[in-house]
């Protein structure tokens, strides 16, 4: 379930709300398309999150009592992951300096942390 809000106006709304940025030029501030872009990865990411919360709340099996369809949670969090896999292909198309290189860079790197706290 994704809602859409208005990127733009949101988020410089909110800069002039808080008074942050007066006097100086925000650096790199990214458009109203990027905005949206970044929206949308925010929404992805909380819903991977809410449904790892399901799955230690209820288990992988368990599916949402008026699901019809009977859907697991391991299945929905495959879903969730692929969707925000997705909107990460994007992200690095939008021009905001993310770049699959830089990604793959940082996915090592986190290999390598997680390893020492859980080694298999």
């Amino acid at each position: 379930m994704t809602h859409r809000i208005s990127s733009s106006s949101t988020v410089n709304a909110s800069v002039r709300k808080s008074g942050k940025g007066r006097g100086r030029k925000r650096r790199g501030a990214p458009s109203a398309a990027q905005s949206e872009e970044l929206i949308i990865l925010l929404e992805e990411a909380a819903e991977v999150i809410h449904i790892s919360a399901k799955i230690l709340r209820f288990g992988l099996q368990s599916y949402h009592p008026l699901d019809s369809a009977r859907i697991p949670n391991n299945t929905l969090l495959e879903r969730e992951i692929g969707d925000f896999e997705a909107v990460v292909e994007r992200i690095k198309k939008a021009g905001l300096g993310v770049t699959g290189r830089g990604i793959g860079r940082a996915r090592r790197h986190k290999h390598v942390r997680l390893q020492r706290w859980l080694p298999t």
